[in-house]
């Protein structure tokens, strides 16, 4: 698979046993974090190598932000796992929001 490039980041399959997705600096090459589950459904995944695994229902991915409502912020496991398998688009949390309008609008973060 060809690697995913978003901002300062370089997203790979993971080469641990249950992670989707190895997250890299690419400045740097040092691997930062490893996100999803690949004994889960995401929502849809936005990079592609586990779309197989996308549900696209609404109420689960409801569930999913009731579950983790909490903002870890970015970078974080949290933050890769909601934007690229989940999807986020309207949270909890007034930071969030604001970083999503922010990103929708002029496309900074």
């Amino acid at each position: 698979m060809k690697d995913f490039i978003f901002k300062n980041w370089i997203i790979r399959p993971s080469t641990l046993k249950h992670k989707k997705y190895d997250v890299f600096n690419k400045g740097s090459g040092k691997k930062a974090l490893s996100f999803g589950d690949k004994r889960y459904q995401q929502y849809k995944d936005k990079i592609g190598h586990y779309s197989d695994l996308d549900h696209l229902d609404k109420q689960r991915r409801k569930n999913y932000y009731k579950r983790h409502n909490k903002d870890y912020g970015y970078p974080s496991a949290d933050w890769f796992s909601k934007k690229f398998l989940w999807w986020i688009l309207i949270t909890i949390t007034v930071r969030i929001t604001i970083i999503i309008i922010f990103e929708m609008i002029f496309n900074i973060f």
